[in-house]
């Protein structure tokens, strides 16, 4: 048996307890969180460690796909925002007492070797539960929750808790799992810990995502009337922060529009917003809005597409969406942000534009004056994903980090 630094494959194999406390983040859920659940915890498997799951928000959807809604609740609008976050904070704190009675449970009767848990906000039970068993955890922590939470307006009288919960999270982990070097720099900044504590390990796509059917990419192109055109398309969920809006704005003013279509893949609380502001601008004969499709789905989707565009997004997320484009070879438009400059160089690796809806049509544009260029710089980003932005090379960093 093969042995490496003294120990061999077998003693290398562990028993992996999967961790998500997030009340909400469904196994199934088509969206960036969901996706890295799934292929994370498959990649473990497929290097031959036994996982266990312990999904607090489900891992089957209960409603159809097409069915999920992104309404806000009725009660919102008459509760003071303060009071609202206030009394989510509340409910949050709740569940995370209720989740280290059940992870104790669950400890006891599969016995993991490792605990690896994907953080979220004010959830501490997991590294509480690891310590008081003596287990070894990772804590994958995709965001700076303090500051998101505030950002997107969701602090209440309870948020200056979240400091201490997110200095618990990355002192008591064994190792912090991050997606950018920014998030890495955060944390040597914010919560004292040393470099040499944190894993940086950028989203990550399927080896077998590439593969598509050919002729099922044909039937999505005439049910979609995008035979013959120039497509430009995002995937993703629909949120402020991705942009789309300002794609909408620069695709407005393409020159030779007409000859062009822009596919938008995937719903969010923007969707109905962006339906308006297309027929404002007089493109909306031009645009296709999906909505909610499978994850199986989605890589036909993007085989579809010419120019695969993320126009906008934080200082922090390592977007799996610039994976999925490289990985079927296009052309991609991405912001110029820390995660985006780990992985892409502009020029070589495709266009990393400045945030401008000007720079953002002049990516478009580049493609239709410069195609053969452009192809050149996908199949340049292409072969790197192939190379080192796998989910199997995510999990091979992860269990490096192993005691």
């Amino acid at each position: 048996m093969k042995a490496t630094h003294g120990k061999t494959e077998r003693d290398l194999k562990k028993r992996i307890l999967y961790i998500s406390t997030h009340p909400h983040l469904n196994l199934a859920a088509p969206s960036g969180p969901g996706t890295h659940i799934r292929e994370v915890v498959a990649a473990f498997r497929a290097m031959g460690h036994e996982v266990q799951t312990f999904i607090a928000g489900g891992e089957e959807l209960t409603v159809p796909l097409q069915s999920i809604s992104f309404k806000k609740s009725k009660w919102k609008k008459w509760i003071p925002k303060l009071i609202w976050n206030t009394l989510k904070e509340l409910s949050l704190l709740r569940h995370n007492h209720r989740m280290k009675s059940l992870l104790r449970k669950k400890i006891e009767t599969f016995s993991p070797d490792f605990i690896y848990e994907r953080s979220y906000y004010l959830m501490t039970a997991a590294v509480e539960v690891a310590k008081e068993k003596n287990i070894e955890i990772f804590c994958e922590i995709n965001a700076p929750y303090p500051e998101e939470v505030k950002h997107m307006g969701g602090g209440g009288l309870l948020h200056f808790l979240s400091h201490s919960a997110e200095t618990k999270q990355s002192q008591w982990a064994s190792k912090i799992v991050v997606v950018s070097s920014a998030m890495r720099d955060y944390f040597i900044r914010r919560t004292g810990v040393t470099g040499s504590k944190i894993i940086v390990t950028p989203n990550a796509v399927r080896n077998d995502f590439h593969r598509v059917d050919e002729k099922a990419v044909a039937t999505l192109m005439q049910e979609y009337s995008l035979t013959g055109c120039t497509v430009f398309g995002f995937v993703g969920s629909i949120f402020p922060y991705h942009g789309v809006d300002r794609l909408l704005d620069a695709f407005a003013d393409l020159p030779e529009k007409e000859n062009c279509r822009l596919l938008i893949v995937g719903d969010g609380e923007m969707l109905p917003e962006l339906k308006q502001r297309a027929m404002l601008l007089a493109i909306d004969h031009l645009v296709v809005f999906t909505g909610n499709v499978a994850p199986i789905q989605v890589p036909k989707f993007i085989a579809c597409m010419d120019v695969t565009v993320m126009a906008w997004s934080n200082w922090y997320g390592s977007p799996v969406k610039i994976f999925e484009y490289g990985a079927l070879g296009k052309y991609i438009i991405a912001p110029d942000k820390g995660p985006v400059r780990d992985v892409m160089v502009h020029g070589i690796d495709g266009y990393v534009c400045n945030g401008s809806i000007e720079d953002l049509r002049k990516g478009m544009i580049t493609f239709i004056q410069e195609p053969g260029k452009c192809q050149e710089m996908a199949t340049h980003f292409m072969k790197k994903v192939q190379a080192q932005h796998t989910w199997e090379k995510v999990t091979e960093q992860i269990t490096e980090g192993w005691e």
